[in-house]
């Protein structure tokens, strides 16, 4: 009979505490008086120096293993990146800045002169902060004076609507006013398994048909549409008709209509067999609030970081489920070093099963 070998028992790391336990049981069977070595002794200090290096090889080579497998090379981020480059032909997409822009009326007659990163400025309603990319001239006087932002916290953290940004943190500026700003987004990394989704994804593009991954891969290769951020796409066909709608979104955002075009001309060029039409849309988040017991109210900040991460890492489509949720937060917790006690969740009721045109985002969190 065969049997069949997993991956993960190749993959395990030894600990110090373990590598130690066994040289002991070493020494005792040739011999050395083991059980009467004080703390501090030398022979024993020797010991646990060695298991210690030896645990940090081990940890190199265990890293090093699991990236020669798409199933555990979610462990071990940068190895996963260089993994999905060198193999699949896959640039994961990283965090970008949010960029808006602001308009600054001057009523005194101050004379400001900011280089770059010299004027800071604050969304209040979300605690972002940005800075100038440009060297800003604030004369004395003047109306409408027009600045470039970026955001100082890469991905959806940054993200603004219009008008949200409404304090100048630094320098004063006596007699300057915000008179306006824009909107702008921020899009997160691409999750690990966003990742590996798409690696698998390119084996699809291979073939002549148009599988559903072939149209995944291209919609988020930025390489081919020239639209950065795409981090989700799902395929949903219609086998009566022959046609596929190909949904996209960013990490926490739809994408608007001249993104979806340049997708939709990248589909056409390299993705759409001659048999059937495939059609780029948006897809659109849904909102889903949580409500958990069993947590102190001082760790809403932390645990509403942690669950609007864990939306990030389901895909269109998919399903966003309550042991995931309160496994999200226990995990966190402990990580951290916070208390962790029995976790309850009430909202959502049952798991969420998304449809293909929809991706989650983290609405209100409520710890009772």
């Amino acid at each position: 009979m065969a049997t069949t070998l997993s991956v993960f028992v190749l993959v395990v790391r030894q600990t110090s505490a373990l590598i130690l336990d066994r040289t002991l049981a070493v020494a005792r069977l040739v011999g050395l008086p083991v059980d009467s070595w004080r703390v501090g002794d030398p022979t024993r200090t020797l010991f646990q120096a060695q298991a210690e290096q030896i645990d940090y090889l081990d940890a190199v080579q265990t890293d090093l293993a699991k990236s020669a497998f798409l199933t555990t090379a979610v462990d071990v981020p940068e190895f996963l990146k260089l993994r999905a480059t060198d193999v699949y032909g896959v640039d994961p997409e990283e965090a970008t800045f949010a960029a808006p822009s602001v308009t600054l009326d001057n009523a005194g007659g101050g004379l400001f002169v900011l280089e770059p990163g010299g004027l800071i400025l604050l969304a209040s309603s979300t605690g972002s902060t940005f800075t100038n990319q440009e060297t800003v001239q604030i004369d004395p006087l003047t109306s409408g004076i027009d600045a470039l932002l970026v955001a100082q916290t890469a991905g959806s953290a940054g993200s603004v609507i219009a008008d949200a940004i409404d304090t100048i943190v630094s320098p004063t500026l006596t007699g300057v006013t915000i008179a306006s700003s824009t909107a702008a987004l921020g899009s997160d990394a691409q999750s690990p398994q966003g990742i590996v989704t798409q690696c698998l994804a390119t084996l699809g593009a291979l073939s002549p048909a148009g599988p559903f991954d072939a149209y995944e891969y291209v919609a988020r290769n930025s390489e081919l549409t020239g639209i950065d951020g795409v981090t989700r796409a799902k395929s949903s066909g219609d086998n009566a008709t022959g046609t596929v709608t190909v949904y996209v979104a960013a990490t926490a955002a739809g994408l608007d209509g001249p993104s979806v075009a340049a997708i939709q001309t990248a589909l056409d060029t390299y993705a759409q067999p001659l048999c059937t039409l495939s059609t780029a849309a948006s897809a659109s988040a849904q909102t889903i609030a949580v409500t958990l017991s069993g947590i102190d109210s001082s760790e809403h900040d932390f645990l509403e970081q942690v669950l609007t991460g864990y939306m990030g890492t389901v895909d269109l489509g998919g399903v966003v489920a309550k042991d995931a949720i309160t496994s999200a937060c226990r995990v966190a917790l402990a990580a951290a070093g916070r208390p962790v006690t029995s976790i309850s969740i009430s909202t959502p009721a049952s798991d969420v099963n998304l449809t293909d045109d929809k991706f989650p985002v983290l609405g209100v969190l409520s710890l009772v």
